[in-house]
């Protein structure tokens, strides 16, 4: 019978693979992979065999996809990876889950570090709920709609970005007009050795914004209600 697992692997730092993890992607005889240049050099850096692949990315089609499962029969070990953290959220894998299960596919999920969730406890955030925006519209037109639905959330707003486009978001955060007291903390190439977190005012997120440096970031957007003051982290003590 053809097994699927959800393989959460490292954000930065190999060392945060699981040993069922990695158990799992040793035994793997189909990967599904966002890419296979990062699924190749996580599987060096594991020491392990890389087997026969697929990427699911989102330039995979509708039809490729549904390819795909067809592809995922045929194994008995198949295993999902991101390129960093949790496959599925804010990521291609999503639709692929509901077509396995609707094909009798068994599934599993193997845990493994959240980029979010890492933001949210080093933001000390999260203990009354958050959102979960995932990434910013790429449409010029939607994105100031996005943003001021932003700061009408009772709850921490979590946001993802890809390294080119940080900045941008950067700035278009520190022109929002929110109500009341709001902050801003981000994170860049958490876990890792060049890891950097800014906790800033809202107000303030433009002066400091050059500060941060370019890398896989993570942005949590809350109300000001225990902070005072701002803090600056790079690297490792």
């Amino acid at each position: 019978m053809t097994r699927l697992s959800i393989v959460g692997v490292h954000l930065g730092n190999v060392e945060d693979v699981s040993p069922r993890a990695r158990e799992c992607l040793a035994a793997a005889n189909l990967l599904i992979c966002e890419s296979r240049k990062e699924a190749s050099r996580l599987y060096r850096a594991l020491g392990l065999v890389f087997p026969d692949y697929r990427e699911l990315s989102e330039h995979t089609t509708a039809e490729e996809r549904s390819a795909l499962v067809g592809e995922i029969l045929k194994h008995d070990r198949v295993a999902l990876v991101s390129d960093a953290g949790m496959p599925v959220l804010a990521d291609p894998g999503a639709e692929i889950i509901h077509q396995a299960r609707e094909r009798g596919i068994a599934i599993e999920a193997i845990a493994g570090p959240n980029a979010a969730l890492l933001a949210l406890v080093l933001a000390g955030q999260g203990g009354t709920g958050f959102r979960f925006a995932g990434f910013p519209p790429r449409k010029t037109q939607e994105r100031p709609v996005f943003f001021e639905t932003l700061v009408r959330s009772d709850v921490p707003v979590v946001l993802y970005e890809t390294p080119y486009r940080l900045k941008k978001l950067l700035g278009e955060l520190a022109r929002l007009r929110a109500p009341g007291r709001w902050r801003v903390f981000v994170g860049v190439g958490l876990t890792t050795e060049k890891e950097f977190t800014l906790d800033t005012e809202l107000s303030s997120l433009r002066s400091r914004s050059e500060q941060v440096p370019v890398g896989p970031p993570v942005v949590v957007l809350y109300r000001d209600r225990f902070f005072s003051g701002e803090s600056t982290h790079s690297g490792r003590n």
